[in-house]
Formats: C-alpha cells, structure tokens, sequence
C-alpha cells in the first residue's frame, strides 16, 4: 500500500515538472522562434544575372573610392568612419558594404561599422540583416581560390566573396566584384597592402581573365611567397553572396549619397590587418 501511494506521488510530482517546463517562458520562447529563412543556393539560380544598368551603378559607385596613394585611403578610411581610429589596413568589409550601399544593392541605414572586422564564422546574423535571403542568394565554397574555376562558376557585378585563410595563410579579405567586361575578365575595387612595410592604396584590380588561367588578383593573393611580404589569402575557400536580381527593379534606384561620418560607440573586438 506504501509503494502504491510512494508511486502516485512521484508520478504527480514529475507531472508537474513537466507542465511547469512547458508553461515556462524560456519554453514558449523556444517554441516561438520561427527557423531563419534559408538562403538559395546561387549555383541553382537560372539566368540570375544583372542587367546593364546595374553593372554601370555598381561600377560607379566602387570608383568613389579609388585611392591611389596612402594618403587618399586613409582619407577614404576616415569618410567611411567605421571604427574609433579607421585604418585602410583593415577597412575591406566596410568598404565593400559601402560599395553595395552606394549601388543602391542594400539599404543606406546599413551600418558600415557592423562589417568592420566581419567574418562569417561569427557574424552571419550581420549578413543576414544587410543581405536578406528573399534578395540574395549565398554559397560556400571550400576550393582555394587559385584552383576555383571561374569559366564554370563566374562572378559578377555586385557579387560579395568572403575569403577564408588556409593553412600558413596570414590575412582574411572581402572585397565586391565592381565589374565584369566583355571578355569576362571580372574586376574589384579593394584595399590592397603594396608594401611589406604596410602601405595602403585603393584600386580597381583584375581579379581573372577566363583567356589567361593564373592572371589576376585570386592568384596574387594565393601565391605562397608573399606570404613574407604582403601577405597570403584564400587558400581556405570563401563564401559568396550575390543578390537575386529578380527581387530589384530593372532600373536602379538613384545612387546613395555619400559617406557621412557617425558616432562609433565601443565595439566588441579589437582592430587585426586585412
């Protein structure tokens, strides 16, 4: 008779439990948290390409930053104010959001300082909110990028690529695909080390010419000796994001304006050269 009542009480007790778990706030929270929309897969996209007016914004809005000398990219570092003292050293994910802000390709209320340092590892809700999957679609790829092949997977305007350090690599990059000519050679407007020392431009470079295997910037940054001199990326893969160019107008909307500087409150990490 003991037991029988010992029973029924530990039953009791573990109904309660239960009921309590499930009424709980942490539980309907958990409950309630819809899945976060899945990205397409680019690869699978038909005839997403962008339309001529789009890769002339797109161009356009990435020469505003061209910066020939140290001197100018600091400049362009400071306009972009995404960090308590902005460096060109570490300015890539900045600067290739306000590529896409200027373009018209993400909203201007995107905040460049969310980028500086970005790396996906981390920060995928960050390009989550700047790149919703309803307007852009997202692949990862785990080839180097010196042995990617571009005639079957090729770039375009307005496309994002996050490259990954591999082994014995130094640095990380983002960088925007500014254009692609009628040759198929694609180009970026990026920051570049030039200098072991650490010296800092703005330029338009070839990133690679389908004609020519192993001409362009994807394989200057992968070639291994410089890993002594300006550093090495890469080799790791990269993750790419490109907009879906059916969720645009045809016609792209009036440029952003220009860079304004903000107030920058304290940031979570600490500045490392990219």
């Amino acid at each position: 008779m003991r037991i029988w009542k010992i029973g029924l009480w530990v039953g009791l007790m573990g109904s309660m439990v239960v009921l309590a778990f499930v009424a709980s706030p942490q539980a309907r929270a958990a409950e309630s948290t819809p899945t976060p929309e899945a990205y397409p897969d680019c690869r699978v996209l038909p005839h997403n390409t962008p339309a001529a007016a789009w890769q002339a914004q797109i161009s356009a809005a990435a020469r505003r930053y061209l910066a020939p000398t140290q001197a100018d990219a600091e400049a362009v570092a400071r306009r972009l104010a995404f960090a308590p003292y902005p460096s060109p050293s570490n300015m890539c994910g900045p600067l290739s959001l306000a590529i896409l802000r200027a373009a018209g390709l993400v909203p201007p209320t995107v905040d460049l300082r969310r980028f500086w340092l970005f790396n996906p590892r981390l920060d995928m809700h960050v390009a989550r909110k700047a790149f919703p999957p309803g307007k852009f679609c997202h692949t990862h790829f785990d080839q180097a990028l010196d042995a990617f092949d571009f005639r079957k997977f090729p770039l375009q305007a307005g496309d994002l690529l996050y490259l990954y350090a591999g082994r014995y690599d130094t640095f990380e990059h983002v960088f925007v695909v500014s254009r692609v000519d009628e040759a198929g050679r694609a180009y970026a407007v990026t920051n570049l080390n030039l200098q072991p020392e650490g010296y800092y431009v703005v330029r338009e470079v070839l990133l690679y010419d389908p004609q020519q295997p192993g001409a362009g910037q994807v394989y200057e940054w992968t070639y291994r000796p410089y890993a002594a001199t300006i550093g090495v990326t890469g080799h790791g893969g990269f993750e790419l994001w490109r907009p879906v160019w059916s969720a645009f107008p045809p016609a792209p909307p009036t440029p952003a304006p220009d860079d304004t500087p903000r107030r920058w409150p304290f940031h979570r990490r600490f500045p490392s050269p990219q």
